[in-house]
């Protein structure tokens, strides 16, 4: 009864505005706050993996299709089966981010998104439903850019502390109405299918904790 009593305080200190508007608000990027358990690409070192918190949203999924669409600048992650033509196994047999060697794809990404091969670079995924299909989407132009500093001995420092593209250091986000329709997508128009000339290049190297793999 005290519960009831107290909800019903709680609904009548509500305001009412039937006039509000998202008009004129940004959706705060994902990228600005800790993302260590939400999905995530790499692409380092003519390599590309995925995170362990893709493995954990689809735990049952060993090999996926990657698919990506040159013109939205969108990569999508889409489950398949073993014998699926150019299927990717994403995880090692201990259930890790599996390592996959790629030289070919690494430097496609490169020049279509034109960064820099010596750099890092890590995408956030968002997991959708698409024609009933639960599949992982990365918008490759919100990226975050880990350069690479080489001092006078020759050693190699990983920078820790992201850049983030130039057109978002006077914003939040994007409009409520921009972020709404970026995650629209259909699965087949406009993408292509990754084919990795040599499956063998894939290494059976696992990514143990990403914050330390990638330091």
């Amino acid at each position: 009864m005290d519960n009831k009593i107290e909800q019903t305080e709680f609904l009548q200190k509500i305001l009412v505005d039937n006039n509000f508007s998202y008009e004129g608000f940004q959706v705060v990027r994902g990228e600005f706050f800790s993302h260590l358990f939400e999905p995530a690409i790499t692409f380092k070192d003519n390599s590309f993996y995925v995170n362990a918190a893709c493995l954990k949203r689809l735990p049952d999924v060993t090999h996926v299709l990657i698919l990506v669409n040159d013109d939205t600048k969108k990569l999508v992650l889409r489950p398949c089966s073993e014998d699926t033509r150019e299927s990717q196994r994403w995880k090692t047999k201990s259930n890790k981010p599996r390592i996959m060697k790629c030289e070919q794809f690494f430097q496609r990404i490169m020049v279509l998104m034109k960064w820099n091969e010596n750099f890092r670079y890590k995408v956030l995924g968002q997991i959708i439903k698409a024609n009933d299909e639960i599949i992982i989407v990365f918008n490759l132009t919100s990226r975050e850019e880990y350069p690479r500093k080489i001092t006078e001995e020759s050693k190699i420092i990983n920078s820790r502390n992201p850049r983030y593209p130039p057109e978002w250091e006077n914003q939040f986000g994007l409009s409520v109405e921009e972020h709404s329709k970026q995650m629209e997508i259909d699965i087949v128009k406009g993408f292509s299918v990754v084919h990795f000339k040599n499956k063998n290049e894939n290494t059976e190297n696992n990514v143990n904790e990403e914050s330390n793999a990638d330091n």
